[in-house]
């Protein structure tokens, strides 16, 4: 088994940060409304003590703004349980990637849907983790950032959003932002599936919101953070700007330079008028605007003992700033953001080795109790691969708000290979086999996840690699067919079944028993979570950010000589392989 991932899985911030010490400044003066120049002392709190929030709280204010400070907090496994029942879906969370989220306070005039109250957990009253934006404001986010590891990002999401037209409305030809009807397109291509509940909803509390999840603009991870995979902003204090408003970023970043912060460890998250060419919607702090939240995420640390006392920490802090109501001073907009480019490794020549290991696994299956199961299609039809979500499902912000489809909280990072719910319960054993990217220099680090169908939830991660439990780790797991299968170290080959004891011959070990407890029985009609799932799991490979790139890298799909449309190059897809013992008295069943 793998070591527990429940202390990892938090899957998207104290309220005071770490003492330090006071660094020299100049005096400046400051203008606050109503009275004449402020004078500053002459020594300025450092970045990162506890005066610092309360001198730029200071200084913000005396330059007119409005500001309300916020807390930082994970988002858990845990709080899946609050949070289903407001969402009907726990998105898949990774159970590798702690998450944190901002809970802020509400604008005096802004609406608060109370049907996404602790959408991602219980909040302190008075507080919300989601919020409209006032188009002249900003969310600042600083703090220490948690000890070095493979990943760490920000990024910003739209929660909800209004259907806003109808199909044909003139002003939008090209059918967005949100068509109703193209929705419906989206539902019928997905009746079949399980999972069209998760893809495709509104919010079960309040039917005229439709679930989002969808990213607004490039992650800032800390490739993009050192401008390289140097890691050195690990431990460092570092700074986030998340705005809609040109002006407000100025005045946030003029604020921190006068305290003494670099401007380039000061990253801004800009919230533009439009992704990738398609507009994002309405702002601002009505009933109608889009509902926004961010998260934080962090993964696979070097020490995990640090890790878990960062996180018991939280050395962030959170601010919200706007530009007084009373202000005329117009907003500055973004205009339209660009994605960033992907690329990848192209895999094809792994193709071959990676049907001989299929064939092996095959091979010893048979000759113990084990007959292949066949799995209904997965993916195009392709049978038994893994589907890439972005291309199987075009899960990318801008497309899933062109939909009204849930993007699950897409990211740039990372592609993500998904397998369709599949049952548990009736003495099943499944195999994962595919590449390692950390191996073919597709990944930073993979991931394979395990999560419970009937809430969309991850539960359990076998990393790459883990220095606790090496025998289980993806790395090295398909050595024991080296005799027949060439560049075995780059393919990984894992197993999922309710009784892993049972299954050593099988295996060499490499196995993730899914419990009872991480995936309800069909049986157990008490357990949260849609009920017709019950009994049934799915299965993920995340690929973090492309070596030497910024961000994760692509499976490239096109039509072959028949006008099939196929895997043409990149990331390999996963396969996966079904099997059922035909002996009644097999402990496995």
């Amino acid at each position: 088994m793998p070591r527990p991932t429940h202390a990892l899985a938090y899957p998207l911030l104290s309220l005071t940060l770490v003492g330090g010490l006071t660094l020299a400044g100049t005096a400046r003066g400051l203008t606050t409304p109503g009275e004449g120049p402020v004078s500053r002392p002459a020594a300025v709190a450092a970045p990162g003590s506890p005066q610092f929030t309360k001198t730029l709280v200071d200084d913000l204010t005396g330059e007119g703004l409005e500001v309300t400070r916020g807390y930082p907090r994970l988002w858990t496994m845990d709080d899946c349980k609050d949070g289903y029942p407001v969402t009907f879906n726990c998105y898949g969370n990774n159970p590798a990637s702690p998450y944190v989220v901002s809970a802020v306070k509400p604008w005096p005039e802004e609406y608060v849907d109370p049907a996404t109250a602790d959408a991602y957990g219980r909040t302190r009253p008075g507080y919300s983790t989601t919020y409209r934006l006032d188009p002249r404001e900003a969310i600042v986010l600083f703090g220490t950032m948690p000890p070095r590891g493979e990943y760490m990002s920000l990024q910003s999401y739209v929660f909800t959003h209004e259907w806003v037209i109808e199909e044909g409305d003139a002003t939008y030809p090209f059918g967005y932002p949100w068509v109703r009807d193209a929705a419906q397109g989206g539902r019928d291509r997905f009746a079949h599936s399980p999972m069209v509940g998760y893809l495709f909803s509104t919010l079960p509390r309040n039917p005229d919101r439709v679930q989002s999840f969808s990213s607004v603009s490039n992650s800032i991870n800390n490739v993009v953070m050192d401008g390289g995979p140097s890691g050195k902003s690990f431990g460092e204090l570092r700074y986030f700007v998340i705005t809609p408003d040109q002006a407000m970023e100025d005045k946030v970043r003029a604020a921190l330079g006068d305290l003494g912060v670099p401007q380039e460890h000061v990253f801004t998250e800009p919230i533009p008028s439009g992704f990738a060419g398609r507009p994002l919607g309405p702002l601002g702090l009505e009933k109608e605007a889009l509902d926004f939240m961010h998260g934080f995420r962090y993964a696979m640390p070097e020490d995990e003992q640090a890790a878990e006392a960062w996180r018991a920490k939280l050395p962030l802090t959170v601010l919200r700033v706007r530009e007084a109501p009373s202000s005329d001073r117009a907003a500055a907009p973004y205009g339209d953001i660009a994605r960033d480019p992907r690329e990848a490794v192209d895999e094809a020549y792994l193709k071959t080795d990676l049907a001989k290991l299929t064939a092996a696994v095959t091979a010893r299956a048979s000759r113990g109790p084990w007959a292949l199961s066949p799995l209904p299609a997965t993916f195009m039809g392709e049978r038994p691969t893994m589907g890439n979500v972005e291309s199987w499902l075009g899960h990318f912000g801008p497309r899933c708000r062109t939909l009204g489809e849930n993007c699950l909280g897409d990211g740039q990072d990372a592609s993500y290979f998904f397998l369709t719910p599949q049952p548990i319960d009736d003495g099943q054993v499944y195999a994962v086999l595919g590449t390692l990217g950390t191996q073919t220099g597709n990944a930073t680090y993979n991931g394979l996840s395990v999560n419970d169908a009937s809430l969309l939830k991850g539960v359990a991660n076998v990393p790459d690699h883990d220095a606790d439990s090496p025998d289980t780790d993806l790395e090295g797991s398909a050595a024991g067919y080296a005799t027949t299968v060439a560049n075995h170290d780059k393919l990984f080959v894992h197993f999922l079944a309710r009784d892993c004891a049972a299954l050593e011959g099988l295996t060499d070990g490499a196995c993730t028993t899914i419990t009872d407890t991480m995936v309800p029985p069909m049986t157990d009609v008490s357990a949260p979570g849609d009920p017709h799932l019950h009994g049934f799991f799915t299965a993920g490979l995340r690929s973090y950010v492309k070596q030497g790139s910024a961000r994760g890298p692509i499976t490239v799909y096109g039509p072959d000589e028949t006008g099939k449309v196929t895997y043409q190059s990149g990331q390999l897809p996963p396969v996966v392989l079904a099997f059922t013992s035909g002996a009644d008295d097999d402990p496995i069943r």
